[in-house]
């Protein structure tokens, strides 16, 4: 009789670790978002809005200005890459930033062609925000939109102390093609 006691004694130690462990991983995740103060909160949230915003206004400087280096580059990327498809010469990588920079006319041909087939609206207007995780370089913002049974994540980065909305991080085509 007292083997079986000893394997359950045991069995319920190792049960009663486990649980523990996992109230404690728990804790320290709650922990984390409760130690994200409000105006840091407000400052994650407004970078990510505020791209959106700003396209929705046509204001393609502030819309640069708004969005990661890594959704900058992808974006120049992708216009020389369109460049090359359809045998058009472009400017270099460094005048296409100064371009975008600028608010030039590659610039308003690119986000024009990228609101013809995104509303910033439906994203601004028509889904709910709640703060995801949140790390000291990283937050994530968790988007339902009205009607959905899904939600979405937009990725926020910190560069150089700034709060940042990052479109490649969030939408880009990379992330949904097969590997």
């Amino acid at each position: 009789m007292r083997p079986c006691f000893v394997r359950k004694t045991k069995q319920f130690v190792s049960l009663l670790f486990i649980s523990c462990l996992a109230v404690m991983l728990v804790s320290c995740q709650a922990a984390q978002k409760m130690r994200v103060s409000p105006d840091e909160q407000n400052s994650i949230l407004s970078a990510a809005e505020k791209p959106f915003i700003h396209m929705n206004e046509k204001r393609y400087r502030d819309v640069w200005e708004g969005i990661s280096r890594k959704s900058k580059d992808a974006i120049v990327r992708d216009v020389l890459k369109a460049c090359n498809v359809f045998h058009v010469t472009c400017d270099s990588a460094t005048k296409l930033h100064e371009d975008f920079a600028n608010a030039g006319p590659s610039a308003i041909v690119y986000w024009e062609n990228y609101l013809a087939a995104f509303d910033p609206n439906s994203l601004i207007k028509e889904s709910r925000w709640v703060m995801g995780k949140v790390g000291d370089e990283e937050a994530d913002i968790v988007v339902r939109f009205r009607g959905s049974n899904g939600d979405a994540v937009l990725k926020v980065v910190k560069e150089n102390g700034v709060w940042k909305m990052g479109l490649e991080e969030s939408f880009g085509v990379r992330k949904w093609m097969p590997r």
